[in-house]
């Protein structure tokens, strides 16, 4: 099976989108319990992982990466003078 498959399979996979699904709500609604099982999840070996708990580890990644994009809007609508992806960042020497 090659890496291209693996992916799809991940995605279609129902332990993986339940445990995603799952992830992603506690994020959001419950963040102190997220981070508590992000930190206890770190301690799973590999050989007893299984797709629920990947799913439910990116779930919960997907809804961080979601909060971060809609702060950082914010703080570009709150200063409009602050770079934008058009003019990068500027270096500082």
């Amino acid at each position: 099976m090659n890496e291209e498959n693996k992916e799809v399979e991940e995605v279609t996979d129902p332990q993986y989108a339940k445990g995603f699904n799952n992830g992603y709500l506690i994020s959001k609604y419950e963040p102190e319990l997220s981070d508590q099982l992000l930190v206890s999840l770190q301690t799973v070996k590999p050989a007893e992982e299984n797709m629920y708990h990947e799913g439910l580890k990116f779930g919960m990644l997907e809804h961080e990466i979601e909060k971060s994009k809609e702060q950082f809007k914010d703080i570009t609508k709150i200063n409009p003078s602050s770079p934008d992806k058009s003019h990068g960042i500027e270096k500082t020497k």
